[in-house]
């Protein structure tokens, strides 16, 4: 009995069969595709953070950097000064 069955739906099984390889040959490059693409995804986010974090690090350095070059500028305009003082004096004691 049960091969009767079976006899009797082979067609529908082969037809079945067939679809299903088909249907998985078919999907497999859809797959492949979207694969690669979340990979390509995955990898330009991880550029992105790394850039966000340069670009972190480097505004931070700048920052850090300007304040102490306003110390070294506020020094330099100090000396400065100072030299043109001294020179305002030789020339005033020069002149006399």
């Amino acid at each position: 009995m049960v091969a009767g069955l079976i006899a009797t739906y082979v067609h529908e099984i082969i037809v079945t069969v067939i679809i299903a390889v088909g249907g998985s040959v078919l999907m497999y490059p859809f797959k492949l595709i979207r694969r690669e693409f979340a990979d390509a995804k995955a990898a330009l986010e991880a550029v992105h953070e790394e850039l966000v974090q340069q670009r972190q690090n480097c505004l931070t350095t700048i920052q850090n950097n300007g304040v102490e070059q306003n110390k070294l500028l506020t020094k330099a305009v100090d000396v400065l000064e100072a030299m043109h003082l001294d020179q305002r004096e030789l020339l005033g004691k020069l002149d006399k």
